[in-house]
């Protein structure tokens, strides 16, 4: 098998490296994810939107759960997911160089983030040449090497991820709720990168072939007659990883990538891997990327689909049938003491599409809830939400899913706000681009009070609509007692008691009828003219 260069290597070469030129941050200095990638360019010289995609693709920003039960595999560490079982110690090479304990690495989003650019350029460095920080496609090789994969296809598979998300660009929340955001970039590979991705040696159609490592797996002694479903409790990476380590003494037939339901296949389906206990002879293990803790996160459409697409072909295969008695959860094999893949897992949702019932319209929704300012004054502007629960198969996007005004559908708001909405019928699109199957999406936007005369109470209706596709979901309605605009009068400026010019000359009191007039001066002080 062809390597660029083998991860024990490297890790040797990196364990005697001399630390990363670049200050180190004071204690209280980074605050944020953002702020830490940052630092790992301008300091270390690592790409920042690398250093954020790894945190993505590892942990989608989060601190793993240190407690996570992952078929042996220790919790990664850090947003970066470093990986604790490597011989070079990544762990301990990020925790020195930052002057702090593992422990406290473990515990510190965004330092340990800066730990990931940190041992990014110690393993460029060990490869003999830093790669520029404004070329991110360049430090391919050494995305392989951080992930601890020896196969070719694996190490290629783990950076056309990494920089899949910078091309297409991703928001999110850090630990803290910290709003991050990675813009779409272009990400130009070097020559000869990628060629692997093209070689397919899976017994299931469209899988990438990873082997095992030969020491976790064995030969099968019964027929297959289940299929289990497992989560990873870990990056699929890092799964993909600790099935290659000959001391791993776990394994799995296939792993399901969360962002896209990438499929790798390390185990031939004759043969048993070890994955489930007492179940291992008679059954094919599939691993879902993500953690039981957090499935809306993880859980995504694309990987439900690939994951009963596989499980379908599967029990066609071997005759298996597609109910839950075959189709189990790790938790529920004899003697698991596994709760993967948790509650989170939408077992009902998951059995139709591997049965292939027809499912629910692709564009759906439920109201959730709104915030509307209760009363308004003419002329004034406020801020207004609208959330709404995703029940149908497509996720919204902020350019295409948007709140519309219905009854009748487009017509002119009287809550149009020129300078925020994008036409007088269209308030907002999705606040953000990830709101998939289940989950719950605001739509925010300007309200602008109309001109009344007297108290009025408005109200318009709204519906949410993909554009060009169809209109979905149920009507909202946002109603506001607006307030008029407070008159100014005329002002009695002479103190007369009359507003109104009843004397000739309201801004001057001694010029009033039957005022004494003074020839020659030039007032008209009896007002005779």
């Amino acid at each position: 098998m062809r390597r660029a260069l083998l991860p024990t290597l490297v890790l040797t070469l990196l364990a005697g490296c001399a630390p990363p030129e670049g200050a180190i941050p004071a204690e209280g200095e980074l605050r944020t994810l953002t702020e830490a990638a940052e630092w790992g360019e301008s300091e270390h010289g690592v790409p920042a939107s690398l250093t954020l995609a790894v945190g993505w693709v590892e942990t989608r920003w989060q601190l793993p759960d240190a407690d996570a039960d992952a078929h042996g595999m220790p919790a990664l560490v850090g947003v970066g997911g470093l990986r604790p079982w490597l011989e070079s110690d990544p762990v301990g090479v990020a925790a020195d160089a930052l002057g702090m304990s593992r422990e406290a690495l473990s515990r510190d989003p965004a330092r340990s983030l800066l730990g990931t650019a940190i041992v990014l350029r110690r393993l460029a460095e060990a490869r003999g040449a830093v790669p520029p920080a404004d070329d991110p496609g360049a430090w391919a090789e050494v995305l392989g090497d951080y992930a601890g994969l020896e196969s070719r296809e694996a190490r290629e598979s783990y950076a056309d991820d990494v920089f899949g998300v910078i091309r297409r660009g991703v928001e999110g929340t850090g630990p803290s709720g910290e709003a991050i955001v990675l813009h779409s970039a272009a990400v130009r590979l070097p020559d000869g990168v990628g060629a692997a991705l093209e070689y397919l040696d899976a017994e299931y159609p469209g899988a990438r072939w990873v082997p095992a490592s030969s020491t976790n797996y064995s030969t099968r002694s019964a027929s297959i007659d289940r299929i289990v479903i497992h989560t990873t409790q870990g990056s699929y990476a890092g799964a993909i990883s600790w099935f290659q380590n000959p001391s791993a003494n776990v394994s799995a037939h296939y792993v399901i990538r969360s962002s896209d339901g990438q499929v790798t296949q390390m185990v031939r389906e004759s043969l048993k891997a070890w994955h489930v206990g007492n179940y291992n002879s008679r059954s094919i293990g599939i691993e879902h990327e993500g953690y039981v803790s957090d499935p809306g996160r993880w859980y995504t459409e694309s990987m439900y689909r690939a994951s009963a697409a596989l499980t379908r072909h599967l029990c066609t295969k071997y005759g298996i049938p597609m109910d839950r008695t075959h189709i189990i959860g790790h938790s529920e094999a004899p003697g698991a003491t596994h709760t993967d893949p948790g509650s989170g897992w939408d077992w009902g949702r998951y059995m139709d599409m591997v049965r292939g019932v027809p499912e629910g319209p692709a564009y759906d929704a439920s109201y959730s809830g709104q915030s509307v300012p209760a009363e308004m004054t003419s002329g004034d502007r406020e801020v207004a939400w609208v959330e709404m629960r995703n029940d149908g198969r497509a996720t919204w996007s902020l350019d295409n899913t948007r709140i519309g005004t219905s009854a009748p559908q487009d017509h002119a708001s009287p809550f149009f706000d020129a300078e925020n909405w994008m036409n007088d019928h269209r308030a907002s699109g999705a606040d953000h681009s990830d709101y998939s199957t289940g989950r719950v999406g605001r739509f925010t936007f300007m309200v602008t009070a109309p001109e009344v005369t007297e108290d009025t109470t408005i109200t318009d209706t709204f519906r949410l609509v993909q554009e060009g596709v169809t209109w979905f979901g149920p009507e909202v309605t946002l109603s506001i007692l607006v307030h008029p605009r407070a008159v100014v009068g005329p002002v009695d400026e002479d103190g007369d008691g009359s507003p109104a010019d009843v004397d000739c000359d309201d801004a001057d009191a001694s010029v009033h009828p039957g005022a004494t007039d003074l020839c020659g001066d030039g007032v008209d002080a009896d007002c005779d003219g």
